[in-house]
């Protein structure tokens, strides 16, 4: 099947592809109560995200990588229905790019088995000095002062769509859901939409995100017909 609503999705990891917000739990597990302050100024905006999960990082050895590792692909735990939904994309047609605000090391081993993705935007980790160093490949753009760390908005404006669907659960997905058609949300997230009137529709897994995106091109395609 075509995609003739020119859909094109991007979607979260962390809390939404994942059950769990990983970042937080690896960085919890690596340095428990150390890691709370900082958790506490990211989350009431005293810092950006991008300084703060930095700051998080470069308190772990980087003696740890290879533990942390091991502890993420033991940890992480995919949310129900989201083969369905890549294969959906895929037959359909509809562009799905993972935007992720979480690290490569255990975002990429996640969704190595889902073949139909089309692109996995994540950030590095540096392990050559003696603590971990964050590295940002994907900075905020000249149209965004947010200093996100991974840039949601500015990896959204590199690719042409119609109609933007935005699929997330927490505060690094409100930039990019200011600017979408419609936000398929839980959490955080779906609560900032409903405040701010933003399009927005609930899901808890992943064949729910399906149903939506079908009743979403249903309704469009009745209007390319009018």
């Amino acid at each position: 099947m075509s995609n003739p609503v020119g859909l094109s999705i991007f979607c979260d990891f962390d809390g939404t592809i994942a059950t769990e917000d990983m970042i937080s739990a690896i960085v919890t597990y690596a340095l428990k109560d150390a890691a709370q302050p900082l958790f506490e100024r990211i989350l009431t905006r005293e810092c950006s995200i991008r300084e703060g999960v930095s700051a998080l990082f470069a308190m772990i050895p980087s003696s740890r990588y290879g533990e942390l590792v091991s502890f993420a692909r033991e940890r992480v735990t995919i949310r129900p229905g989201f083969g369905e939904f890549v294969a959906y994309c895929q037959e359909n047609q509809i562009p799905l790019r993972i935007v992720s605000g979480g690290f490569d090391f255990f975002v990429k081993p996640a969704l190595a088995s889902f073949a139909g993705i089309d692109a996995i935007y994540a950030n590095t980790l540096d392990t050559s000095g003696p603590y971990l160093r964050a590295v940002w490949p994907y900075p905020c753009d000249e149209h965004c002062a947010g200093d996100c760390g991974l840039c949601k908005p500015s990896i959204k404006r590199l690719h042409e769509a119609k109609r933007v669907v935005v699929i997330g659960d927490g505060i690094t997905d409100v930039r990019i859901a200011l600017q979408a058609d419609l936000v398929i949300a839980r959490d955080a997230l779906l609560s900032y939409g409903v405040e701010h009137g933003l399009p927005v529709a609930r899901f808890e897994d992943f064949m729910d995100v399906i149903a939506i995106l079908r009743r979403e091109e249903k309704e469009l395609s009745a209007c390319l017909k009018l």
